[in-house]
């Protein structure tokens, strides 16, 4: 289960999961609200075979306070769907840590054993003692959570007044073989999506892949432009990914005279192709979990200038596999950029220390880690 309204990388890794565990001949459903956003999204889990529900997540609990009659019913909703499908064992991923207490609420109520796992977290939360007296409440009765980072542990463990260990830690992992190696992608390959994109082989492409929102830094991005172009006057820049600012990004763009070097993608999925066809990868985020779009590019061998957020310090090292700024700093995001534009050969030096550290950080290893914790959380329902 979980709450999107659209489709990114916690959507994807549900799907991965739900994927494997099909695999290996579970019955899988999944549950989220149906929008337009999500449409594709449900059409992919259908074809895979997984059973998809209707399901409206209870909304953010502000502030850490308890909901209305909303977020009661939605509640209730989730409580019938779990008692007529009576599973083994549910997985809830959450994008914050101040949603989908509903249905934590709705597994605990049924004794469904359940792992909620928590994608993304931008700072401590203050909640208040209801809140919390519910949440332990919750975890005393079979729920195990999971964070993706270890920065995002602490910070869970901060809110939620707990201890880290009691929370376990399992990094993102992307499939490597799926994403091809400088190698392996020919010449044609790379002139050809180019081609496609109205960019010549002369343009030096700069690539950021992630959702058109506050959390990844787009704006801080912006204000970097008419430097770069003013010594790069080839650079390009590609956004890869949809979203709410959207609109305003554009005119943002718009404003700084830069629009004819910014291209809007959209929702891509190609993403692998992009990734061969750049020549180096910006992530200016401003928060993670721990990023599937980086650890893509690190294993495309793609030249990357990052920021410090969260836990990336725990998969990038600054100067070692490539640059990493200061988050919300657009004056250090230039320098880095600037940097990595004028030393081509270090930044492909330090492209290949990534591309090797990304191997710790396989899809493989993420897939039997999640599904062994389920199976034997399923386990004790057989058990008892």
């Amino acid at each position: 289960m979980f709450p999107s309204e659209s489709r990114g990388g916690l959507e994807e890794y549900a799907l991965t999961i739900a994927s494997a565990a099909l695999d290996r001949g579970w019955d899988v459903h999944t549950a989220f609200p149906q929008r337009e956003g999500t449409a594709s999204l449900i059409r992919d889990f259908s074809m895979r075979g997984v059973n998809y529900h209707e399901l409206e997540i209870s909304e953010n609990q502000t502030g850490g306070k308890l909901g209305g009659a909303r977020h009661l019913m939605r509640t209730l909703r989730t409580v019938l769907l779990l008692y007529r499908l009576r599973p083994n064992v549910a997985m809830l991923n959450l994008p914050i840590t101040n949603q989908g207490l509903g249905s934590m609420l709705g597994c605990s109520l049924l004794s469904v054993n359940t792992v909620v796992v928590f994608h993304c977290i931008e700072a401590r939360h203050s909640f208040g003692r209801h809140y919390l007296d519910l949440c332990t409440w919750a975890r005393s009765r079979g729920q195990h959570w999971v964070a993706v980072s270890e920065n995002n542990r602490q910070l869970l463990a901060d809110s939620f007044l707990t201890t880290p260990q009691h929370i376990s830690l399992i990094y993102n992992g992307v499939n490597l073989s799926r994403i091809p190696s400088p190698t392996e992608v020919k010449s044609t390959t790379r002139r050809q999506l180019r081609q496609e994109l109205g960019l010549r082989e002369e343009h030096q492409i700069l690539l950021t892949v992630a959702a058109l929102r506050p959390q990844k830094g787009h704006e801080f991005l912006i204000h970097t432009i008419p430097h770069i172009v003013s010594e790069f006057p080839g650079a390009r820049w590609l956004w890869a990914g949809d979203g709410p600012l959207r609109e305003r990004l554009v005119a943002l763009v718009r404003r700084y005279g830069v629009e004819k070097y910014v291209k809007f993608l959209g929702t891509r999925n190609d993403v692998a192709d992009l990734l061969c066809a750049a020549d180096l990868f910006v992530f200016p985020t401003r928060f993670e979990g721990h990023p599937f779009a980086l650890l893509e590019a690190m294993a495309a061998r793609l030249p990357l200038v990052t920021t410090n957020a969260s836990g990336i310090s725990e998969v990038i090292e600054h100067n070692k596999h490539g640059i990493v700024c200061r988050k919300e700093d657009s004056c250090d995001l230039l320098e880095g950029i600037r940097y990595a534009l004028r030393h081509p050969e270090e930044m492909e030096r330090l492209a290949l220390n990534a591309e090797l550290r990304v191997k710790d950080f396989g899809e493989e290893k993420m897939i039997e880690q999640t599904l062994e914790l389920l199976h034997s959380l399923g386990r004790k329902v057989g058990q008892s």
